[in-house]
């Protein structure tokens, strides 16, 4: 099998990029899945396991997971956090040829989102898996 190279130029890019966002965006499929993905249940009995990941996800000042809240709030509020901290990390970019990432956000900050992305990670690819 052989295998042609094929430029894609950047208008051609934002193009087919532009057509999909009409079609779905980011928050919509992340809500998509994390409603097919996450039992909700489960991620309460998780983040109240430990007294750290209650401070960190329920009692932040920003994205705050209020787990008495209807499911639907719930993963509202999850699709909600993930996408802002995934927003920070890899937003700060410049619209050139060569792209740069910046967090704008600490170390530290980013290393305590780290646990409920792994829990919501795993549990994604363990319900939308075909293994």
């Amino acid at each position: 099998m052989r295998f042609h190279r094929t430029r894609i130029f950047n208008n051609e890019l934002r193009k087919v990029l532009g057509d999909y966002r009409k079609v779905c965006n980011e928050r919509e499929a992340l809500g998509l899945v994390f409603s097919k993905a996450i039992d909700v249940a489960r991620l309460k009995g998780w983040i109240t396991s430990k007294k750290s990941f209650v401070d960190n996800y329920c009692d932040s000042p920003e994205y705050k997971i209020d787990i008495l809240k209807s499911d639907k709030k719930i993963i509202s509020s999850l699709v909600e956090r993930v996408y802002a901290y995934r927003c920070s990390i890899a937003h700060a970019k410049g619209d050139v040829e060569e792209y740069v990432a910046v967090p704008s956000l600490s170390r530290e900050r980013i290393a305590t989102e780290l646990p409920l992305i792994q829990y919501l990670a795993f549990n994604v690819l363990a319900e939308c898996s075909e293994v």
